[in-house]
């Protein structure tokens, strides 16, 4: 292989290499508008599922991850706003999962509690 030719196939890999990483770095200029708007969507589907009762500090931090993301997007901290997104869109998942599982609990103990007074009441018919 020529020296020209070596030159050729590192030119090459240079550019590929720029190439790449000013996609990369424009793909990050993104305004996390849309994600964002799913958080907000979720964490609504949070509070639908009473994450204020039984989840309320999941939710609460859900709220303050979104407030601190929409602060970032006015700084047009874009990174930051992705990430706090993010981090906001699991805590709203994980207090609408809390909030459902804790509702689920509570329907099970009523359930426990209807069983144990329906034979308590068969057994003093019984007893009669």
């Amino acid at each position: 292989m020529t020296i020209r030719e070596k030159n050729k196939k590192r030119s090459f890999w240079l550019l590929l290499c720029c190439a790449f990483l000013l996609v990369a770095c424009a793909g990050n200029a993104v305004p996390p508008v849309k994600e964002i708007s799913t958080v907000e969507k979720e964490l609504s589907v949070a509070r639908g599922s009473d994450a204020e009762i039984y989840a309320p500090l999941e939710l609460r931090y859900a709220e303050d991850k979104l407030r601190d993301a929409k602060s970032a997007l006015a700084r047009e901290e874009y990174d930051k706003a992705r990430q706090l997104t993010e981090e906001a869109s699991i805590n709203a998942k994980l207090a609408e999962a809390k909030a459902s599982a804790e509702k689920e609990k509570k329907l099970v103990q009523e359930t426990k509690d209807n069983i144990d007074i329906l034979r308590k009441e068969i057994e003093r018919v019984q007893k009669k």
